[in-house]
């Protein structure tokens, strides 16, 4: 079943979200492949991101002028502050999901939601994270992504609060001078 079908399955059983853990294959960098497991997060649960961190031992997959360390491991951690999907009831507590992501394993992701009701104990329920071909991606989506690569470079993996991400901040780019960016005008 698809990782927001259950979700959405979960909520309509009206059974709260406890926490996620997942495992992404991300292909040597962040930018290009570390961002499917973000993506496949906020199609599961939506936008609404309090704070988020990337916690790295780089981001880029070689050494570059701007990245010191290639980038073998990773771990994306999201705080999300509600769930608003589809017609079902609103989880307005707050829930932290995390993906392992590596590199040079098998290529698969996976994710296990925790949920119950208030009044049961606690399940959890392995989803695979293939996503429908219904896009969330947006500009909050882009906040979010530049908010967890803000953790990684500028605050040592550290959440940073998604909302209050400068609008200036610009991601360091592998090879800064590869492209004259005055040919684009």
């Amino acid at each position: 079943m698809l990782s927001r079908q259950k979700v959405v399955q979960l909520r309509r059983e009206n059974k709260e979200i406890i926490a996620a853990t997942g495992y992404n294959y991300t292909t040597n960098d962040y930018p290009q492949h570390g961002i499917h497991g973000l993506y496949f997060l906020t199609t599961a649960f939506g936008l609404d991101v309090e704070k988020i961190s990337q916690q790295a031992d780089g981001w880029w997959r070689d050494v570059t002028p701007t990245n010191k360390t290639p980038w073998t491991y990773g771990s994306l951690n999201v705080l999300f502050r509600s769930i608003k999907v589809d017609d079902t009831p609103d989880q307005n507590t707050k829930f932290l999901a995390t993906q392992v992501q590596v590199t040079n394993h098998c290529s698969y992701c996976n994710l296990r939601v925790y949920a119950s009701k208030p009044e049961e104990r606690g399940e959890w329920t392995d989803m695979d994270a293939r996503n429908s071909s219904d896009s969330i991606l947006g500009t909050r989506y882009y906040r979010i992504f530049l908010a967890a690569f803000k953790s990684h470079v500028d605050d040592n993996g550290q959440m940073v609060e998604v909302d209050t991400l400068s609008d200036d901040w610009t991601a360091p780019t592998a090879y800064p001078d590869w492209i004259d960016e005055k040919i684009f005008g």
